[in-house]
């Protein structure tokens, strides 16, 4: 069997897989990390649990970067939220001065 019939017969046995079912879920996308391997003359023992927990562990940091991503947002509309209330509250503050000015000129006078 050539390199490339045994790469032809693993894209078709995983691409055979029914969607959804547990080793589709587990082999998809593995086929180009296999092909890679089988032509590099790697030894594929104990590389294909490898590639799983590989898959696993960016899909998790996929999950934890979208709740980061969210986090920030909150956090960034909380901080927006906040510098509104802030500019409100100067605004209030800047014109209750320029009364006061306005009120101690017309008293000085």
């Amino acid at each position: 069997m050539t390199k490339q019939e045994e790469i032809d017969l693993y894209k078709n046995f995983v691409m055979g897989l029914p969607r959804g079912s547990y080793l589709f879920d587990i082999l998809e996308g593995s086929e180009v990390e296999i092909e890679r391997q089988i032509r590099s003359d790697y030894t594929l023992s104990g590389t294909i649990l490898g590639i799983i927990n590989e898959r696993r562990r960016v899909e998790q940091q996929l999950l934890e970067s979208q709740k980061l991503l969210r986090e920030a947002r909150a956090e960034t509309a909380r901080l927006d939220a906040t510098i509104k209330q802030s500019r409100d509250t100067l605004k209030v503050i800047a014109d209750s001065a320029e009364l006061l000015a306005k009120k101690t000129r017309q008293i000085a006078n």
